[in-house]
């Protein structure tokens, strides 16, 4: 099996508010390996803000702007759970005006390893969909091809100030174990395709209030 070392994952976490009131809480995770440079001890702040502005920056003008951009959480131990390292840097809010999908509905981001088998190969989930971008349960052709171009930056390296360069990849929970030492296992991502067919996050259904 693929091992990766080191590994920093980062959540973007947003807030919505729900046509119920409540505030929703919508999480991406990106997973990077250190492919270069001093290494450890790694700059949190400074890994969180170069993700910001050569990445997360040119996806989240498409999200309605319901979207929130609230914390990017750093994790040197992403099998860890939660809180993990609040970072200075903040994400951008949704860019895209007008009325949106329920919270429920999102675009899909197919990621895509060199390797086969479920353990490398996942889904993220992207919402609130703007209804604009949409046409019955699809992503206009114009919205999907725009999306696509910015999709594709998440698949670049990047490098911070404390000279560290970082490689997007797929983290496989399943067969990555526990520490100490932790052993991550998983593969360098090599396409992030936008579906056109939008997807249901169930577990970001909206309540309604009776």
């Amino acid at each position: 099996m693929p091992v990766l070392a080191p590994v920093v994952s980062l959540a973007v976490r947003g807030l919505v508010t729900a046509s119920g009131g409540q505030i929703r809480t919508v999480v991406n995770v990106f997973s990077y390996q250190n492919t270069a440079g001093p290494g450890p001890p790694f700059d949190l702040n400074s890994f969180a803000t170069t993700f910001h502005l050569t990445a997360w920056t040119l996806v989240a003008p498409f999200l309605h702007t319901d979207y929130l951009g609230d914390a990017y959480i750093a994790y040197t131990d992403p099998l860890l759970n939660p809180p993990g390292t609040l970072t200075t840097q903040a994400p951008p809010n949704g860019g895209t005006a007008g009325g949106r999908e329920p919270i429920s509905s999102c675009v899909n981001f197919w990621c895509q390893t060199g390797l086969r088998g479920r353990s490398f190969r996942s889904v993220k989930r992207f919402g609130p969909v703007p209804t604009s971008i949409v046409s019955g349960d699809e992503l206009t052709a114009a919205a999907q091809a725009a999306m696509q171009v910015q999709v594709n930056k998440l698949l670049l390296s990047f490098t911070t100030a404390d000279g560290n360069t970082w490689s997007p990849v797929l983290l496989s929970r399943q067969l990555s174990t526990e520490g100490p030492p932790a052993v991550f296992v998983g593969a360098p991502l090599t396409a992030i395709t936008v579906n056109r067919t939008l997807g249901l996050a169930r577990h970001r259904r909206e309540r309604t209030k009776r």
